[in-house]
């Protein structure tokens, strides 16, 4: 009876051990995008700007077994963010981390419980380019300036001080009528 205690707690140790020793996960796919739908990276992309507005890091693990990662988030060479996750066992897992876009050099790391770095990726977010030759001095973003010939003059309305004001300019003026 002691033996067959033994065995199964030889056993038990040997699995554990085969556990804790493993290899480090098995990734299958990753993917830097701006968005992630139906736990499926969207518009995947290797540079980003400003416009963008958010990145994602996706990435999809096969054969999972029971472990915890962190995505750490490096911005301007400074630590930005970090999140972290489980990873449970499966034949196949999905997860995602993401972050605002910011204008800089970025460099994304995933690691496991032991620190060892399983992904890192580099890369930019970069700003529009301005134009600086403009009549008026003002920097604008070039697809944002309408033509001269389409410019037109902004007129401002005052605004009504009272909920009456409001509802009578909401009438149709005698001009208006037919």
């Amino acid at each position: 009876m002691v033996l067959r205690y033994l065995f199964v707690l030889l056993s038990l140790l040997t699995a554990y051990s085969q556990i804790t020793c493993a290899s480090t996960l098995q990734i299958n796919r990753f993917a830097m995008a701006t968005s992630i739908v139906n736990h499926e990276p969207v518009n995947i992309k290797e540079a980003f700007k400003v416009e963008d507005r958010t990145i994602a890091a996706f990435v999809e693990f096969i054969d999972t077994f029971p472990e915890n990662i962190t995505f750490c988030w490096f911005y301007n060479d400074h630590l930005y963010s970090q999140w972290k996750t489980h990873i449970p066992a499966s034949p196949r897992f999905r997860t995602y981390s993401q972050v605002t876009a910011h204008p800089g050099h970025w460099n994304i790391k995933i690691v496991d419980s032991k620190d060892k770095i399983i992904k890192e990726q580099a890369f930019v977010v970069s700003t529009p380019v301005l134009e600086s030759n403009r009549e008026d001095k003002v920097s604008q973003i070039p697809y944002a300036v309408p033509s001269k010939k389409t410019r037109t003059k902004k007129t401002t309305t005052e605004r009504p001080t009272s909920v009456r004001e409001a509802l009578r300019s909401l009438q149709p003026k005698k001009s208006d009528k037919q």
